[in-house]
């Protein structure tokens, strides 16, 4: 076992003195700047071991961008998967922020320090993206008020939650730090007794300390000193501490599914991008495959708006995907044809529809921000957003 996993396991008031720097020193947690807890930690640029290897890492930070452009810039790094707006109080250069994402072997892990801000994952999110995973987040600084379809929290440092992004959520969150760690859903339901409806749910026990303490533990320099053959078994055993975090928690007990529908309904949804160019793709087709009724098939695709209309909007997302990626210019008509649409014209007016914008200003939609912005946002050097590094985890 990777000896990041076999760590001191805090009580509830030392846990939340513990620093969000080096994890383990009460005293520099008292030094709130970044500066002095590195000093306090013994951390400082000069003290730093050199990297053995950079796992692949996105980072987003205030400082790339004028200060009119920072909450852009936010946004812009979230892509699809969150819709996020200032607090009323707050305007665009109050943004500060400085967070990474780490490819962690089959998980995606991020955190750092994070601007006030509301977010929401809406049902329009859910739709365009299709991000299939399920999102632990350990709050270090702040507090959050979350709305998990239904059920509120307020999250406070050293509190864990858990969200299931095939649901709506919404939080508002002061100025903080965070660790989050992104997991397909397959791994984590996998390393369960039974279904679980995880939305919501709040790990504890003794297993849920450890998970937090490894959790402090993986800040940005020690990912840099990881190397990559130790990543993957330390990404399952931390799949393991949360899964045995849940287990015992009275309230994922209560939540125990019932059924099989929401797992057949992932099967249908995985079905349906699997053959997104096949003209016959509609509610016949699946009905026949999985073996339903069509008042069932209804019953299922009801919160998505219909079989019709997310079949329409997971082929409409593809075609976004690949004008976004694509370097040339990309022929609509026989691409549209290539993505079960009749003609160019159906393809483009439904486009439009979509996203508020025709397929050919796909890759200039920067322009319709403030153009002092969209120049900024270039100059940052962009780099993938977060809902394509979790969308090629299941690559």
């Amino acid at each position: 076992m990777s000896s990041t996993a076999l760590v001191h396991s805090p009580s509830t008031s030392e846990a939340s003195q513990l620093c969000s720097s080096c994890g383990v020193l009460r005293s520099c947690a008292q030094a709130r700047s970044a500066e002095g807890r590195a000093r306090a930690c013994g951390t400082s640029a000069a003290a730093r071991p050199a990297p053995r290897s950079g796992l692949p890492r996105l980072r987003a930070h205030s400082g790339e961008v004028p200060a009119h452009a920072r909450f852009e810039r936010l946004r812009e790094a979230m892509g699809h998967t969150y819709t996020l707006d200032l607090p009323e109080r707050l305007q665009p250069q109050d943004c500060r922020f400085d967070i990474s994402a780490w490819r962690f072997g089959p998980l995606l892990l991020a955190g750092g320090d994070n601007a006030a801000r509301v977010q929401s994952r809406t049902p329009q999110n859910i739709r365009n993206d299709q991000v299939d995973h399920y999102r632990l987040m350990l709050l270090l600084e702040g507090s959050m008020r979350v709305d998990s379809d239904g059920q509120v929290h307020i999250v406070r440092p050293g509190e864990m939650f858990v969200s299931d992004l095939a649901r709506p959520e919404n939080f508002e969150a002061e100025a903080g730090a965070n660790r989050v760690i992104y997991i397909p859903r397959e791994m984590l339901d996998e390393a369960l007794p039974r279904p679980f409806d995880l939305h919501g749910a709040r790990p504890g026990g003794v297993t849920a300390q450890l998970l937090a303490a490894q959790l402090r533990l993986l800040d940005a320099e020690r990912l840099d000193m990881l190397a990559p053959d130790d990543v993957p078994a330390l990404a399952r055993a931390t799949v393991q501490l949360l899964a045995a975090s849940l287990v015992p928690s009275r309230d994922t007990a209560d939540h125990a599914l019932p059924s099989t529908q929401t797992m057949v309904l992932r099967q249908m949804s995985r079905y349906v991008d699997l053959h997104l160019g096949e003209p016959q793709l509609g509610a016949e087709d699946l009905c026949s495959f999985f073996g339903l009724s069509r008042s069932a098939l209804y019953r299922m695709f009801e919160p998505l708006g219909g079989v019709s209309r997310y079949i329409r909007e997971r082929r409409l997302a593809r075609v976004h995907e690949l004008l976004a990626r694509s370097a040339g210019r990309v022929h609509l008509g026989s691409t549209a044809q290539a993505h079960g649409f009749r003609s160019a014209t159906h393809f483009s007016r439904a486009f439009r529809e979509q996203y508020g914008y025709s397929p050919g200003e796909v890759r200039l939609r920067g322009l319709t921000m403030a153009p002092d912005v969209a120049v900024a946002l270039r100059s940052a050097g962009r780099g993938r957003p977060l809902d394509q590094w979790m969308r090629s985890l299941r690559d």
